[in-house]
Formats: structure tokens, C-alpha cells, sequence
């Protein structure tokens, strides 16, 4: 409830964490708009696709982006998908071209 008013509002988000920040910063820079596909950290902060989207990037832990994209950059997304570090819902064909 507002103090001022008495009237409940919308639900004000908690702060990004510095972490979060620097994860979206990352993501931003590795893949530029316009992309078309989602990510979710493992906040449930979601990053909207431009657009329509074709799958969800679920990024699972806060040391995942590190691991998936050290080089060599093909045997370091294996292992960090094998690891549980993060899953593509949605169409997984899709998200071949977009990683």
C-alpha cells in the first residue's frame, strides 16, 4: 500500500544485482539486437527476444555464462549443457544458428 494514498500499486521489482547486470551486459554485447530468442537467468530475470521468439536460453547459475563460453568455445558448451548449466526450451533447432 502506498503511504501517501492508501492505493495498492504494482508490485515494485527488487533491484538487479550486480551479477544479473553484468550477465545482461555480457549477453548484450555476445549476441546484439535484434535477437530472436529469450533468455532467462537464473533469477527468472528474462531478457525478451526482438520479436517473436523461437526458444528460451535458460541460463541456470550465476558462473554458467562463464563456462559455456570459455574456448575452446564448441567442447566448453558441451560440457556446461552436460553440467546443467543451461537448457534451451522451445525449439531446439532453432537455436542452433543463434549460438
Amino acid at each position: 500500500m502506498s503511504l501517501a494514498t492508501g492505493a495498492i500499486g504494482p508490485p515494485i521489482p527488487p533491484a538487479a544485482s550486480p551479477v544479473v547486470r553484468s550477465a545482461e551486459a555480457f549477453l548484450a554485447r555476445l549476441f546484439p539486437a535484434p535477437r530472436h530468442f529469450d533468455v532467462r537467468l537464473w533469477d527468472g530475470t528474462v531478457l525478451p527476444a526482438q520479436g517473436e521468439s523461437t526458444f528460451t536460453l535458460a541460463v541456470n547459475a550465476p558462473g554458467s555464462l562463464r563456462r559455456m563460453f570459455r574456448v575452446p568455445l564448441a567442447l566448453s558448451l558441451g560440457e556446461a549443457y552436460v553440467r546443467g548449466d543451461f537448457d534451451i526450451e522451445g525449439e531446439v533447432w532453432a537455436a542452433a544458428p543463434g549460438m
